[in-house]
């Protein structure tokens, strides 16, 4: 099970969470219009500042549903 599709029956059931794909592709297939994508190689300060980013915006989005 891809993360895409996994993300996808979760938004079908109207589950919202905030999610962050990693990859080690810069052109990887399916992630094109996903939302918050992190490239690989990373610093633990980038995935830091990215995880609280994409937390904070989920704070401010409202809930599904």
């Amino acid at each position: 099970l891809s993360g895409p599709t996994m993300i996808s029956l979760l938004r079908k059931e109207n589950i919202n969470v905030p999610v962050l794909y990693t990859t080690g592709y810069a052109d990887a297939p399916g992630l094109d219009n996903v939302g918050h994508v992190l490239i690989k190689p990373y610093t633990t300060k980038e995935l830091a500042a990215r995880i609280r980013e994409l937390l904070d915006t989920a704070e401010a989005s409202p809930p599904l549903g």
